[in-house]
């Protein structure tokens, strides 16, 4: 039984696009510092962290993180 979770979590994790933090802040239309200070803080989206030196980002989950932010007025504070 939990090997079959672990293959179903796994299977997830595999399908999105893997983008390495200079991608995943040019996708959001930002600097890396931000996107690092972000990780720091848990201020962003969701990251993997692959081993020590290794970083990367789901495309799912930055589409995801901006859909989230979408506003109609800028004093639209949700």
């Amino acid at each position: 039984m939990h090997r079959h979770r672990y293959n179903q979590i796994r299977e997830d994790s595999l399908a999105g696009r893997k983008l390495r933090p200079p991608e995943a802040a040019a996708f959001l239309g930002m600097s890396t510092s931000t996107l690092a200070k972000w990780r720091v803080y848990g201020r962003g989206p969701p990251f993997s962290r692959l081993s020590r030196g290794l970083v990367v980002y789901d495309e799912r989950d930055l589409e995801a993180f901006v859909a989230e932010r979408r506003r109609l007025s800028t004093s639209d504070d949700r």
